[in-house]
């Protein structure tokens, strides 16, 4: 799965981060910058057809993360660390656990989003009962 580069803007990535009601929510929002489809995405950085063989019988999927380069992460992780403390989350801490990776051949600014899954689709209606089925 070969993604097109994001182009973040610097202004509304500080004011995703500033306005978000928590740290966790901030790293949300920036996530949905670049999967507009994000609540149809159940599983960002696996890529079904990159997988490893550790032992017979046994298939890993690589994980892979959204990637940027150090001086994005950097300005990101800064916008982060001055909202402060939140309660006892760390400063920065969702960002630092859940954000992107690097990658310094991508330009300022610029994401290179990971492969990911999208929900299985549930039925809209629920399957009638077979005939001489008790029905409640």
């Amino acid at each position: 799965m070969n993604l097109p580069l994001v182009t973040l803007d610097p202004k509304a990535v500080a004011a995703a981060i500033k306005d978000a009601p928590n740290q966790t929510d901030g790293v949300l929002a920036l996530y949905r910058m670049i999967y507009p489809q994000w609540d149809d995405i159940e599983q960002v950085g696996t890529d079904p057809e990159d997988t490893v063989t550790y032992a017979a019988n046994h298939v890993h999927h690589r994980q892979t993360w959204p990637a940027c380069n150090k001086t994005t992460w950097k300005n990101i992780c800064r916008l982060f660390t001055d909202r402060g403390t939140q309660g006892n989350v760390m400063p920065g801490g969702p960002w630092m656990n859940s954000g992107f990776t690097t990658d310094d051949t991508l330009p300022d600014w610029k994401v290179r989003p990971a492969p990911f899954k999208l929900k299985t689709p549930c039925p809209s209606t629920p399957p009638s009962p077979s005939p001489g089925s008790p029905s409640h």
